[in-house]
């Protein structure tokens, strides 16, 4: 399995989407063989080591972030860039990866996106060794949410390309990030494509109950003021939340809402000094807060004591749906998504009934749909998502599916 982001690592969902598909495989009595690289990589790190379950064979490699480790005033060469930042990880990975092979003679290669890398390094190891590779692509490599330099640009689409056609199988994570591969390559011989959605981990949310660290008369009646949780990174273009505060700060000028009625925690949004003067342009200080990074399970603890939660995911992203919408699922918490509607996102917030959905570029229709939300949950009129509707959105279930493909690849164990 080879992927960069693992714990300790601590920056990205997809961590956790290659944890629990090792613990998947696990319990499917398959032995996963973990190939990814040396902390020093990480820009942030867990604390402990509370992520790491189950005793799995580890074997981390060096590289470098050419953007931090590389950078003279800021700049590097591009091709230290190529397909990305970490492309140095390839020099220790593909020999460390045949030695493994060598020894252990694995049945499967998987690899994992969004660090294209993991792609290139496990394409070189199939290339070499004819084992059959699963490439977990998550979102197509070129998307146009991400605009990328010519150079950089060109490297990626040839990746992209090489890899649907040499992998056995592609994974996905929603279905329009499916059908997007399958059109650009319409044509083409390519691998098989399979959907496997990312979900939420119960034991995080099991072990936070058991332990009991959110007491039950936390969730008791509404508080006040209420309190609207986002938990994760924001950005200018398609998690932009000028349009939502800009509509809070008119509210408050047409006397529809007060200062004590609402407290809004944006927290680990990235560029928080960018935030803070945003709040401030808009006055909204003493309502909105930029909070800085928790560890995971404090984030889902405060989720769960929050009245509500707030999703950001523009037009830009109308293909993806965001790890956190799984989590919110779970921890039954009522959804505002300021969102585009012909999204994905918004399409599964409506069907399974958990919240509001509203345009996240519409000032006046946030503040309708802001006001709306809030008389809805003093109402308690949106119920959480519970039953088979959730159990669908485990990670346990993602992790099936992946046994499931696996063992069509190396048949009959």
């Amino acid at each position: 399995m080879v992927a960069y982001h693992f714990p300790p690592c601590s920056e990205v969902s997809g961590t956790l989407r290659t944890l629990s598909m090792a613990e998947g495989l696990a319990e499917a009595d398959y032995e996963p063989i973990i190939l990814t690289t040396k902390p020093l990589a990480y820009p942030k790190l867990f604390s402990t080591s509370s992520q790491l379950s189950e005793p799995f064979e580890i074997h981390r490699t060096f590289s470098l972030d050419a953007a931090r480790h590389m950078a003279l005033f800021g700049r590097y060469p591009e091709f230290l860039a190529q397909p990305d930042r970490w492309v140095s990880w390839w020099l220790s990975a593909v020999p460390h990866g045949l030695s493994l092979i060598r020894r252990r003679k694995p049945k499967v290669i998987w690899s994992t996106y969004p660090i294209a890398t993991s792609h290139l390094i496990a394409s070189t190891l199939h290339r070499l060794t004819g084992i059959p590779w699963i490439a977990d692509f998550r979102d197509p490599m070129v998307l146009p949410a991400y605009p990328t330099p010519g150079a950089t640009l060109a490297t990626r689409q040839r990746l992209e390309q090489s890899t649907v056609t040499r992998a056995h199988t592609c994974v996905f994570v929603t279905q329009r990030s499916l059908d997007m591969c399958a059109e650009r390559y319409m044509g083409v011989e390519h691998a098989h494509f399979e959907l496997i959605p990312n979900g939420y981990d119960e034991q995080a949310f099991s072990s936070l109950f058991n332990d009991k660290q959110i007491p039950s008369e936390l969730n008791e009646g509404i508080q006040k003021p209420l309190t609207l949780v986002h938990s994760g990174l924001l950005y200018s273009c398609g998690r932009n939340p000028q349009a939502f505060l800009e509509a809070i700060a008119n509210l408050l000028k047409q006397g529809k809402l007060t200062r004590d009625a609402l407290h809004i925690i944006l927290r680990a949004s990235g560029s928080e000094g960018h935030y803070e003067s945003m709040v401030a342009r808009y006055e909204l200080h003493d309502i909105v807060e930029i909070a800085p990074m928790l560890e995971r399970q404090d984030a889902l603890v405060e989720q769960h004591r929050a009245d509500g939660v707030l999703l950001f995911q523009g037009a830009e992203f109308n293909a993806q749906v965001p790890a956190k919408l799984y989590e919110y699922f779970r921890n039954g918490k009522p959804i505002l998504a300021l969102v585009d509607g012909a999204g994905e996102t918004a399409d599964i917030v409506l069907r399974e009934n958990a919240g509001l959905v509203v345009d996240m570029n519409n000032v006046l229709a946030i503040e309708t749909g802001l006001l709306e939300f809030i008389d809805k949950l003093k109402r308690r009129v949106i119920t959480p998502v519970d039953g088979d509707a959730l159990q669908k959105y485990s990670r346990r279930v993602g992790a099936q599916k992946l046994v499931s493909i696996i063992d069509k690849l190396v048949g009959s164990r």
